[in-house]
């Protein structure tokens, strides 16, 4: 009885030191990233003011643009609004006077934890100059990072205005400037959703949406992938798609219950990687 005793604890230290499973995956699961995976999508107002020197004298340009980002991380074509009736246009004061039609455009590129945005402002149509009736066309090319790493909700911007003007009678000049501006910026921590199915030959199948800290969803995501029994992990394939198309994500060496696994995203243009292991467990 002894033996059998001595025999039985082994065996009972043995189990103990067993791997708890965490099984392969299969239902309802939410991934939620934080952290330097953090993603913040540029949105919100952006105004700006640009001095342009002309061998005649100054010209003053200014405008605004709400910016929202698509989920792809570009900015279709924005009208620029300079006050409540001159919609879609930029203000000229100076030697050069009149609203011209302008659009901005952008995309957003670069790691989550430090993005990059490039805009073009585009405008161009009828002036005045020196009180002659005439034409101008230009651009303001900006770019745009976090200047305070503790603060990304907001982007710092510089770059270079480019204007050419003239009117009969006057001539034609073009001259340039320097501009500085900033953009908002909203999001946060945000999700990744996923229901999957694991059969009895260990294939995964099923499907995953990401939604950010803004609010914004991406379309959705097939999911394919084998769970590997020996390592109670799984490698999943991620193919986006209606708005999730030019979207990407991998996820390899995952386990079940959250708890393992190296994620790697290209999400609103911006990349990153998270290693599931160091997140907060979930509530």
């Amino acid at each position: 009885m002894r033996g059998s005793s001595g025999l039985w604890g082994l065996v009972c230290v043995y189990l103990a030191a067993l791997p708890a499973f965490a099984a392969p995956p299969n239902g309802p699961s939410m991934i939620t990233v934080s952290g330097p995976a953090q993603i913040f999508v540029p949105a919100g107002l952006m105004t700006f003011v640009a001095a342009a020197e002309t061998p005649a004298g100054e010209v003053v340009l200014e405008g605004a643009a709400n910016l929202a980002a698509d989920m792809t991380g570009a900015f279709p074509s924005v009208v620029v609004n300079v006050g409540s009736t001159n919609f879609g246009a930029v203000n000229l004061e100076g030697i050069a006077g009149g609203h011209v039609p302008a659009v901005v455009t952008g995309k957003v590129s670069g790691r989550s934890d430090a993005p990059k945005l490039r805009l073009t402002t585009a405008f161009g149509g009828p002036i005045s100059v020196l009180g002659f009736p005439g034409s101008g066309n230009g651009s303001i090319k900006l770019s745009c990072a976090r200047n305070d790493v503790s603060d990304p909700t907001v982007l710092a911007c510089s770059g270079q205005i480019h204007f050419c003007g003239g009117a009969a009678g006057v001539g034609h000049a073009c001259a340039g400037g320097h501009v500085t501006t900033s953009v908002p910026a909203a999001g946060g921590d945000w999700t990744l959703s996923l229901n999957l199915t694991t059969d009895e030959s260990n294939k995964v199948t099923g499907t995953a949406m990401a939604t950010l800290g803004d609010g914004h969803s991406t379309g959705g995501f097939d999911v394919t992938g084998k769970y590997n029994p020996k390592t109670d992990t799984s490698n999943l394939k991620f193919v986006g798609f209606d708005d999730a198309t030019k979207d990407k994500l991998s996820l390899s060496h995952f386990a079940a219950d959250g708890s393992a696994g190296i994620l790697k995203f290209k999400l609103v243009g911006q990349t990153g990687t998270v290693d599931l292991s160091t997140l907060p467990p979930a509530p």
